[in-house]
């Protein structure tokens, strides 16, 4: 079974179903200037939009749930002339970080659907809200994070922050990770990413989605998970100092070795820009360590000749 691993995507129908069981009000989603600006489609009496969600109907190969202005579901061909963009996200949660400390309650009144009354019902609803590269996320699952149950703060757009990209152009596929919506998967990243700054960035936790369940559930993959090859990547550039420090290898050594990790890392697949650049900053990190253990060396060395010199002093015996 195919999988894809992204930092953003759409929301899924659980997401959905989360968002109005917990925060009715915001089921719906109005539209930001910029996605007016696109050419978003907008219910001018209930001032919101319709947007994608990633599911399939099952048993069809082109029909894909969207979210409608009253925040009710409905099924359609992946075309999706109009729709607005709301993403999903996950960051890792860190009660000490600026993202989680900024953190505020949104009040919002909207004409949700009402299944048992068969109509638009107005409906007021709070919800914790977080500031992620300027734009604002509701946070799903705030309580399960301060409890303990869950490590990665579950994020949903406030807004519909653009105008999406087709699903598929011609209507002809509901396959999420399929070659006809990578446009769509990327544009969900450039969007969420647009004034993020790499602190920012460094709290995202990427997740796995699986064609056999149709890319419904996200698996997070933990920073534990996601860092173990980096830290085996940063005992091996540690080792290669140490050994210089300890005299095992000369500075052609270290550079040998350096390089091939450099090698190593180019050739690993999903090899990125961040990935060399964190990269370079250990080597930087590591060299100015080195020098400062170096430096403390020569001290030590230093003073234990002013120790060697006053055991040598002769002056004639007491006087």
């Amino acid at each position: 079974m195919a999988t894809i691993e992204n930092f953003v995507n759409l929301p899924s129908e659980a997401d959905y179903q989360e968002i109005i069981k917990k925060f009715p009000a915001f089921a719906s989603a109005s539209l930001s200037e910029k996605a007016k600006k696109d050419g978003a489609c907008e219910n001018s009496d209930y001032k919101a939009g319709y947007y994608f969600t990633r599911t399939a109907l099952p048993g069809s190969s082109i029909i894909v749930m969207f979210v409608n202005d009253v925040g009710d579901l409905f099924w359609d061909i992946g075309d999706g002339i109009g729709a607005g963009l709301r993403v999903a996200l996950q960051t890792i949660y860190n009660p000490e970080c600026n993202l989680v400390k900024g953190c505020k309650e949104v009040s919002r009144t909207a004409e949700i659907w009402d299944k048992e009354k068969r109509k638009a019902v107005k409906t007021t609803s709070k919800t914790p809200v977080v500031t992620f590269g300027k734009k604002d996320y509701i946070w799903l699952n705030k309580d399960e994070c301060e409890n303990g149950k869950e490590k990665s703060m579950r994020l949903v757009s406030l807004e519909l922050i653009a105008r999406a990209k087709p699903f598929d152009k011609d209507g002809d596929t509901n396959d999420y990770g399929s070659e006809e919506a990578k446009k769509l998967r990327q544009q969900c990243q450039d969007e969420a990413f647009e004034f993020a700054t790499e602190e920012e960035k460094k709290l995202l936790v990427k997740v796995k989605l699986s064609e056999k369940d149709g890319y419904e559930k996200e698996k997070p993959i933990l920073k534990k998970e996601k860092s173990k090859e980096q830290n085996q990547k940063k005992s091996s550039v540690e080792s290669l100092f140490d050994d210089l420090f300890a005299g095992k290898i000369d500075e052609e050594g270290l550079r040998k070795g350096l390089k091939e990790i450099v090698a190593s890392e180019r050739a690993k697949q999903g090899a990125s820009v961040e990935t060399a650049k964190a990269l370079n900053n250990e080597i930087v990190e590591q060299a100015k360590l080195f020098q400062e253990k170096l430096e403390a060396k020569r001290v030590d060395k230093e003073f234990d000749n002013v120790n060697s010199t006053i055991d040598k002093l002769n002056l004639g015996g007491k006087q």
